[in-house]
């Protein structure tokens, strides 16, 4: 799989309990910025797709709605639909915006370079 390298770069984890909730409008308020010490929870609202990451619908507890681009994490053999199906719950750790192709007049979008921020939750 090729990805790009990120604008910024992750650090270590962050552990779950040690982080503040955040909402999307909060995160979209500092693009380019890694949100080290907060958590964006988040379910997916629509069936995924994979373009050069895996894009994910998803909605915060708010109704803020955006895509999440992730990389890493679904191998290109795989159906991203199996790891995300629709309802699917996330705790997407240290979250991080960006405009759409580096370029400020594009969308935003939710990135993950690293597989090891994302926390799946499914309801049983």
């Amino acid at each position: 799989n090729k990805t790009l390298r990120p604008l910024v770069m992750y650090g270590p984890v962050p552990l779950s309990s040690s982080l503040k909730p955040i909402t999307l409008r909060e995160v979209a308020s500092k693009v380019n910025y890694i949100h080290n010490d907060r958590v964006l929870w988040a379910k997916t609202i629509h069936t995924c797709h994979r373009m050069v990451g895996t894009n994910v619908l998803v909605e915060d507890d708010q109704g803020g709605c955006l895509m999440l681009i992730l990389y890493n994490l679904v191998p290109a053999s795989d159906d991203p639909n199996d790891y995300f199906p629709e309802g699917t719950f996330l705790a997407i750790l240290a979250p991080y915006m960006k405009n759409s192709c580096d370029d400020p007049s594009n969308s935003l979008f939710l990135r993950c370079d690293n597989p090891e921020c994302i926390r799946l939750f499914r309801l049983i």
